[in-house]
């Protein structure tokens, strides 16, 4: 399939003290949930950047987060062995029970109605339910070692997962059962954070030390730049595609209340 077309849409600007969005996830069209390192906070945001609500997590700093459902969500903290459930409504967050887990975890995604996690060192990932059972393991695969410091997770339509390595310039595909199926790389591919799946076969990654967002096919493994610095690009971390309007929300490394969004064409 070929090279998606982007063009800048508008900014977002979140009335909230500080802001540094470690993670992204869109509950609607128009409702952003934000995992705000700055103020230790999850946040839902309207399309004019206004908070509807949000929920401390101190002592923890939020870091991945997903949505499970329409009602529910994940939240991973940096530098902790925990996991913390949440119920998401358009007018109120609420945080449920906490998950211990073996290592000090990193990104999140969902898998029906379980979980993916990922972790600074083995098991780099699991599978696992809400309540806190793992179903699968990821260790080391004999002497091939595909991560380094797995980390931002997104499952595709078909049901695999992607993984970016922020230290390996690499994202691999997984199946349902924790194989890697695939590893790409690219010199447009350095310091992947970010992604997001768009179509059946297109993926959307932060490569934040090339100041760029690329397009990566997962069948052909051809990455192309759709977007860089002359589009504002500066630091990219963290990314969200909304395909009804087909826009594409993206959040900065930097320490900003910018959110960015692009049109997808």
């Amino acid at each position: 399939m070929s090279t998606v077309k982007a063009r800048r849409r508008k900014n977002i600007w979140v009335s909230a003290e500080r802001c540094a969005i470690y993670d992204i996830a869109l509950m609607s069209p128009d409702l952003l949930l934000l995992a705000n390192g700055a103020l230790a906070k999850i946040q839902l945001v309207d399309g004019r950047g206004s908070t509807r609500c949000e929920v401390s997590t101190r002592p923890y700093d939020p870091h991945g987060l997903c949505l499970i459902g329409r009602e529910h969500a994940v939240v991973t903290y940096a530098g902790y062995r925990k996991i913390q459930m949440m119920h998401v409504r358009q007018d109120r967050l609420i945080l449920r029970s906490v998950l211990d887990v073996k290592a000090l975890v990193w990104g999140v995604t969902s898998c029906g109605d379980h979980i993916v996690v990922s972790y600074r060192r083995p098991p780099w990932l699991e599978i696992m339910s809400t309540k806190g059972r793992v179903l699968r393991q990821f260790h080391d695969a004999g002497k091939t070692k595909p991560f380094r410091t797995p980390d931002f997770l997104t499952t595709s339509k078909e049901g695999f997962f992607y993984v970016t390595d922020f230290a390996m310039n690499t994202i691999s595909k997984i199946d349902s059962s924790l194989a890697v199926l695939q590893t790409f790389s690219s010199p447009h591919l350095i310091g992947p954070r970010g992604i997001t799946p768009v179509g059946s076969d297109r993926l959307l990654v932060c490569s934040l030390y090339n100041r760029s967002i690329v397009q990566v096919n997962a069948n052909s493994g051809k990455v192309a730049v759709i977007l860089d610095e002359q589009d504002g690009i500066v630091a990219p971390r963290s990314l969200s595609f909304c395909p009804m309007q087909r826009k594409l929300f993206l959040c900065s490394e930097l320490n900003t209340k910018d959110i960015q969004v692009y049109l997808i064409e």
